[in-house]
């Protein structure tokens, strides 16, 4: 396994850590608007600091090694990393001695990112053939719509992520793509140029691969995703009080999210079947200052769903979100027994507060709000339906049979094997009864009714003691 290098240009910049703190939220709603406000915070504190202290931890390449790249970039006609030659040494000095650089791509950026180049390489030792690719991108020094203290920060989160032990643990779950080199060199001009050399992902993106239309893929990347984001979750989530078993332990977990997943952010390979992120800086986001995860569990899983029609398109709607069911039955299937029915209580409330919950996203002058479309709601109702179906499909494999209402028939132990959180399921049941038009009693209820609502309470609040957890 090869060690990440920074090399040292006139000075390389590598920054540290930031504040945040945890909190204890009564809804799912309340814990996203507790997250959003934490990680404004965190951009205005790094803002309103002009002077951070920029912790210096490098690995320096051979001093040969430094004026050989750097002549070689300053010969270029825009003193960047746009040719084969200057790309090559900078390949064998930091990632491999033996590879070659084949092909230079330029590409355009966004925001925060300048230029970026797609580089393809291959071993002069190996004979094979396989080629390796990378990404060199700049961070703009005069950015569109956001500060340039956001580059800065962009720089700062991937050096946070690099130094947190965590992300060494969380790459046995998923790839986490990060920089190999963060450098930062004076142009002829006398102007800094701040770049980063990336590994490229293997495999392909999600929106790639739904674009293929190629059903059985498209499921097997998404059960893929579901699995390996649970495993991830479930050994780096941080709660106070042993494992999670309840909605309202779920609400107060917290776990490492990407914080800008979508499609074009997470990579699928169907020969390792390993999972990658890309784009990942803002993950430093969802770690606090102890380096524990601080965001709530289901930030990446909406989100993805809020940019669902940018990256997939209209393929979720016209197979009734079925890469998403595959994804939600993977992923909770991954979860113990007894924290199964407390995870998929807290995915349904998630899923019916989502039309309330807004995403924020930090601009220069402005704050912007993302929110659920109607095709977005849609599809929130169909994976509610599909969670219910998951709670009703646990309950029938440990014996439980759901109560009839209209019947008259009590409560009897027998019906009551599963376990406490039996209220909330059939407190569906009731709400499913309540708007029942009464053809009889217009909509008031009928005496026969408010008593059976009255039985079902009692017998609930008698048994509800009295099971224990399967």
């Amino acid at each position: 396994m090869r060690k990440r290098t920074i090399i040292a240009v006139n000075g390389f910049l590598l920054m540290g850590s930031i504040l945040s703190s945890h909190a204890n939220y009564h809804s799912i709603q309340e814990a996203f608007e507790g997250y959003s406000r934490e990680r404004i915070k965190r951009a205005r504190h790094f803002e309103s600091d002009k002077k951070n202290p920029f912790a210096l931890d490098m690995e320096k390449a051979s001093l040969s090694q430094i004026r050989t790249i750097k002549r070689n970039v300053l010969n270029t006609r825009n003193n960047e990393f746009s040719t084969i030659r200057c790309t090559d040494s900078l390949l064998k000095a930091t990632i491999a001695n033996d590879l070659k650089v084949t092909h230079v791509e330029g590409l355009e950026g966004g925001f925060v990112s300048g230029k970026i180049y797609r580089i393809e390489a291959q071993s002069e030792v190996n004979d094979l053939g396989t080629s390796q690719h990378f990404f060199l991108k700049y961070l703009r020094q005069r950015p569109i719509l956001v500060d340039l203290d956001r580059c800065l920060r962009e720089e700062k989160n991937l050096v946070d992520l690099i130094n947190n032990p965590r992300i060494k643990e969380m790459q046995q779950y998923i790839n986490i793509v990060l920089p190999e080199v963060i450098a930062t060199y004076k142009g002829k001009n006398e102007k800094n140029k701040t770049f980063m050399l990336l590994p490229g992902a293997p495999g392909e993106s999600l929106s790639d691969i739904v674009q293929t239309n190629d059903v059985d893929r498209i499921n097997e990347a998404f059960s893929a995703l579901g699995s390996s984001l649970a495993k991830m979750h479930i050994r780096h989530r941080f709660f106070e009080g042993g494992d999670p078993t309840t909605m309202n332990d779920f609400m107060k977990t917290r776990v490492p999210s990407h914080t800008d997943f979508h499609g074009k952010n997470v990579f699928y390979c169907p020969k390792t079947k390993k999972i990658s992120f890309i784009d990942v800086e803002t993950m430093a986001n969802s770690f606090d200052s102890d380096n524990k995860p601080n965001s709530p569990i289901s930030y990446d899983l909406l989100y993805m769903l809020l940019m669902s029609a940018k990256t997939f398109g209209s393929f979720m709607p016209k197979n009734d979100w079925d890469p998403f069911k595959k994804f939600l039955d993977a992923y909770t299937s991954e979860y113990k027994p007894h924290e199964r029915t407390g995870i998929l209580n807290y995915l349904e409330s998630s899923f019916r507060q989502a039309k309330k919950i807004a995403f924020t996203d930090i601009f220069k002058h402005f704050l912007w709000k993302k929110t659920m479309s109607s095709q977005d709601a849609e599809g929130m109702k169909e994976l509610t339906q599909h969670i219910r179906d998951l709670k009703s499909q646990q309950l029938s494999d440990f014996g439980y049979q759901p109560l009839n209402f209209m019947s008259k028939k009590k409560i009897s132990s027998q019906d009551v094997k599963v376990n406490r959180h039996i209220r909330y399921i059939e407190s569906q049941q009731l709400s499913a009864l309540r708007h029942q038009p009464l053809k009889n009693k217009g909509s008031s209820y009928s005496k026969y009714t408010k008593n059976r609502i009255k039985e079902y309470y009692a017998n609930i609040r008698y048994y509800e003691g009295r099971v224990e957890k399967f």
